[in-house]
């Protein structure tokens, strides 16, 4: 019986990259996050929700986008996995691979510990004083004139990939 097509979300396999970041298999993911438990749950992202998962061989702990089954962010699935796949930036969150299988999109990114930059900001009895403050200014100010400075940087994330028309 031929397989059927998986109509929630555009195609997306064919546009991903060969060589920025490995793909992953969704058992290994599975098992990284024991299965998406919900005390594996860091939060919810732009697309869908983030997990913690430990990934084995090697051993090492990473954050989980799995991107809300109900979403047709295809295209922008692609877009990211293919830009940030090739982005290196000190300041900037490294995508270590990615996963389209079964329906599912998935994105594996190096862990960051010690919670959100939302939650040090704004939350909690402890906040961050000042000078730090002022730092993570600097730093995300860095990342951004690298993404928007780089000719190569800037072309990958201004032009439209004709073949995700």
């Amino acid at each position: 019986m031929p397989r059927t097509e998986d109509r929630t979300r555009p195609s997306t396999s064919a546009n991903l990259p060969k060589g920025g970041g490995p793909e992953a298999s969704l058992i290994r993911i599975a098992r990284a996050t024991m299965n998406f438990s919900p005390e594996e749950k860091l939060g919810r992202g732009g697309f869908g929700d983030v997990y913690r998962g430990t990934l084995t061989q090697p051993k090492v702990v990473v954050a989980i986008k799995r991107v809300a089954k109900d979403s047709r962010q295809g295209k922008e699935y692609v877009a990211e996995v293919n830009v940030i796949s090739r982005v290196r930036h000190r300041n900037l969150v490294q995508l270590v691979g990615w996963c389209h299988e079964r329906g599912e999109l998935l994105l594996v990114y190096e862990y960051m510990p010690n919670a959100s930059l939302d939650a040090h900001l704004y939350g909690g009895s402890n906040p961050l004083p000042w000078p730090t403050r002022y730092s993570i200014a600097w730093g995300v100010v860095a990342a951004l004139l690298y993404l928007h400075e780089d000719p190569i940087t800037l072309e990958m994330l201004l032009l439209p990939d004709p073949s995700t028309n």
